[in-house]
């Protein structure tokens, strides 16, 4: 049908432009998560630090800290998020 109405299958874009655009329009609900770790030299364990940063506005919330940052928990912190997402502080840490 494309042939027939001579369309291009892939219209030639600037994919780079079209994603500045996406991130730009979307930024405002857009979170990226990571771990970092901080070895204490009191118990001298490695301990994990699990944080969200909103992408809009550079805010940065530590969502818990462990010692075994396994799957399960890694989840349960990022259910936590969703649940209180105006990010009240006041949570334990695993």
């Amino acid at each position: 049908m494309l042939k027939r109405l001579r369309v291009s299958p892939e219209p030639q874009r600037d994919t780079h432009m079209a994603w500045r655009r996406f991130l730009r329009a979307r930024a405002a609900g857009l979170l990226t998560c990571d771990f970092f770790h901080i070895d204490c030299a009191v118990t001298l364990k490695r301990v994990s630090v699990f944080f969200v940063m909103k992408v809009a506005g550079c805010h940065v919330h530590v969502l818990g800290t462990t010692t075994d940052p396994d799957g399960t928990w890694t989840a349960q912190q990022a259910r936590n998020l969703l649940m209180d997402p105006e990010g009240d502080d006041s949570r334990g840490t695993g």
